[in-house]
């Protein structure tokens, strides 16, 4: 996994693969998930904090609708949850 060091190239990668989910689904609920967190990131929305709630609701949505991903759209969903997480400076 890559780490980003700035807040802005972990913004234009997360927008990219919430952009992709988002035209890899024909399901209205997926859709308008994605779209949501498209705005959220749009809006200036910290990265981390919209990617933590969006993995805390994405488990939510999936489970009260029965909707399965594809195996591509797991691969991006798993990196965005990635994403989430920060890495403080301190050595191992």
């Amino acid at each position: 996994m890559k780490w980003y060091a700035g807040g802005q190239e972990r913004k234009k990668v997360a927008m990219k693969l919430l952009i992709e989910l988002y035209q890899s689904t024909e399901d209205p609920i997926l859709k308008e998930f994605f779209a949501k967190y498209i705005r959220e990131l749009d809006w200036g929305t910290s990265i981390p904090f919209a990617l933590s709630a969006m993995n805390i609701e994405m488990a939510s949505v999936l489970l009260k609708n029965k909707i399965l991903l594809t195996k591509e759209q797991e691969e991006k969903v798993e990196e965005l949850r990635k994403m989430s997480n920060i890495r403080y400076g301190y050595p191992n």
